[in-house]
């Protein structure tokens, strides 16, 4: 998943909301202008993209909710810009309670969808996240962001063991985009799913675009749960031929999840490098 992708997401987007109704539902809602401005003026500081700047926005925010409380494009902001902050628990209660304002997607807002799939998802609720991202999908709307809708939902459906779908997910995402990690995780699912020859050459094609590993291991992406990292790591040393890296990260990885979907393809792989790293008797 692409953490920091999130915060790149348009903003303005979030705001379609942002226009008063009729006279007399002004007057039911005496707050809504106020609170159009304070979503405004919190999508303004955001801009910046700065910690000082959601900390600046919170403020707003906290009060557009307090002075409507049916808000969604409030909620989704906080939302988001708490998962973005680390508080990934804290982020997808305010989503929830958005979601909660239309327990049927009925408002029509795939980056609600998108924002509470991602939080959901990072959770722990992995099915929840699913049936969010695919409402996302078929609301449609995402615009440029549509390949990291398609990158997270693959992510997604490779933790819950479902590797046809999660290669189709994620060829789209290559498809929409030219980021090099969505190509990475079409490499490591068709590995699993025994395709080895198009692993093979999904994983050349991204590690000719990073040859240094820069982007596989930068801190603006997250894995979905973040020890698979460890995966990915141990197929780019193998297929280099540097088998005592290749083993040392099979064997974080299983440390780390004994109950992977995948653990039992990272066993019979690590014996394979054992063996390949014996040391052999010397010739007399």
């Amino acid at each position: 998943m692409i953490r920091l992708a999130l915060a790149l997401l348009s903003l303005p987007a979030l705001a379609h909301a942002g226009t008063p109704s009729a006279l007399w539902d002004d007057v039911v809602h005496p707050n809504r202008i106020r609170c159009i401005s304070l979503v405004s003026d919190a999508r303004h500081t955001l801009e910046a993209r700065t910690h000082v700047a959601r900390l600046q926005a919170y403020p707003l925010l906290l009060e557009a909710i307090r002075l409507c409380p049916t808000s969604l494009p409030a909620y989704i902001m906080l939302g988001r810009e708490r998962t973005l902050d680390d508080d990934l628990v804290g982020g997808r209660a305010v989503l929830e309670k958005a979601r909660a304002l239309s327990p049927d997607g009925d408002d029509g807002d795939p980056q609600l969808s998108f924002q509470l799939g991602f939080a959901r998802s990072s959770t722990g609720d992995l099915q929840g996240g699913l049936v969010e991202y695919r409402r996302a999908e078929a609301q449609g709307g995402l615009g440029s962001d549509e390949w990291l809708l398609q990158y997270d939902l693959g992510d997604t459906l490779v933790a819950l063991g479902r590797l046809g779908e999660a290669i189709e997910a994620y060829r789209k995402a290559t498809r929409l985009s030219s980021e090099v990690l969505p190509r990475y995780a079409l490499a490591v699912a068709l590995e699993r799913d025994d395709q080895l020859e198009r692993s093979s050459r999904e994983l050349t094609a991204a590690m000719a675009r990073d040859p240094q590993l820069q982007q596989l291991r930068s801190p603006r992406f997250s894995f979905l749960p973040a020890e698979e990292v460890h995966y990915y790591l141990y197929l780019v040393f193998d297929s280099r031929g540097q088998r005592v890296e290749a083993r040392a990260e099979l064997e974080n990885f299983l440390h780390a999840l004994p109950g992977s979907p995948y653990a039992g393809r990272a066993r019979a792989h690590l014996r394979r490098l054992s063996d390949q790293t014996q040391p052999r008797p010397p010739v007399r």
